[in-house]
């Protein structure tokens, strides 16, 4: 008997320490300046519901952090890529498809440049009714142009931001206008453009007031790119005729932060329009030469999207060949 009591107190005690373990975050406040280390990490229970949007903001205090978001049975729905550095936020967003009780993990990024041990503050915004519902209605708006092969409405939207950007009096208003104006109002596209690159209003602000007689110089050329539809075809086409299983995938073109040309997902080709419509071309620029440098761009990205996945447990461990 004395046994079973026993067995029953040592079950109560693992139930407890396992439950102390993990906290149930709250919408809509701050967890300012939480321990981080190679020994301690932090996991988190949230109940998200369907039809909700989450905005995840996870400011970093001298540590690089990697996080991933997973549902009850524990699969990925969300990870970070390579920090950009120690400080500094990292956000997401994500929109459950159905109720449920998700898990955040936080940990050090692995990585023998990183710091040992640092600490991160964590904010999730819950957005209310009247923000769904603009949010909805951008949607809504933006059905048309995301049944296109080629879209090119997010580089509009960005000089639409970049021209308000006079009119704001702080950095938090430079901040609201990229983000209300340009972010906000993303394609599909440019959605997978914000997750591969991690792409955030502050950083656009930072690269805007860091490079501006560069993006002062360049909407021109960028508009361009709006021309590109018949030269993405083009090259689809040939590619048709190379591989008989090709699959055309959706080419976006957007405005980034000057940190990449072009990329793929697992639904897009990605154009970093700022730099695939000036770097590398030479002075004066010229219509033709956008076009043809577009050209390679896209048919480049193509080849990535015939590739196989990489298996590294089968391969030589590069991590550059990897990426």
């Amino acid at each position: 008997m004395k046994k079973i009591e026993l067995l029953i107190l040592l079950f109560i005690a693992l139930n407890v320490t396992n439950a102390q373990s993990k906290k149930v975050l709250k919408f809509n406040s701050n967890y300012k300046s939480l321990e981080l280390s190679k020994e301690k990490a932090l996991t988190f229970d949230l109940e998200l519901k369907k039809g909700g949007i989450y905005q995840f903001n996870l400011n970093q205090e001298g540590i690089a952090i990697y996080y991933a978001l997973k549902d009850s049975k524990g699969n990925k729905l969300y990870e970070s890529n390579f920090p950009d550095d120690i400080f500094g936020l990292e956000k997401f967003e994500y929109v459950p498809e159905k109720n449920q009780r998700f898990q955040l993990l936080i940990k050090r990024f692995d990585n023998s440049q990183n710091t040992d041990a640092g600490k991160v503050s964590i904010y999730i915004k819950s957005l209310n009714k009247k923000e769904i519902k603009v949010r909805n209605k951008i949607k809504k708006e933006l059905a048309p142009e995301n049944k296109k092969i080629v879209t090119s409405v997010d580089i509009d939207h960005f000089w639409e931001a970049f021209d308000l950007l006079k009119t704001g009096k702080s950095k938090q208003d430079s901040i609201n206008i990229i983000q209300t104006v340009y972010l906000d109002r993303a394609t599909n596209g440019l959605l997978d453009f914000i997750q591969a690159r991690e792409l955030t209003a502050e950083k656009y602000t930072k690269a805007i007031a860091e490079n501006k007689s560069f993006y002062n110089s360049i909407k021109e050329n960028t508009l361009i790119a709006k021309k590109a539809e018949p030269i993405v075809r083009d090259v689809f086409n040939k590619f048709s005729e190379l591989y008989e299983n090709f699959t055309p995938f959706k080419v976006c073109f957007a405005i980034g932060i000057k940190n990449t040309g072009g990329t793929v997902t697992n639904e897009f080709v990605l154009i970093g329009t700022e730099i695939t419509t000036t770097i590398g071309l030479g002075e004066p620029f010229k219509e033709e030469d956008i076009i043809e440098n577009i050209r390679g761009i896209i048919a480049h990205e193509c080849v990535h999207t015939q590739q196989r996945p990489f298996q590294i447990e089968k391969s030589i461990k590069c991590p550059l060949l990897h990426q």
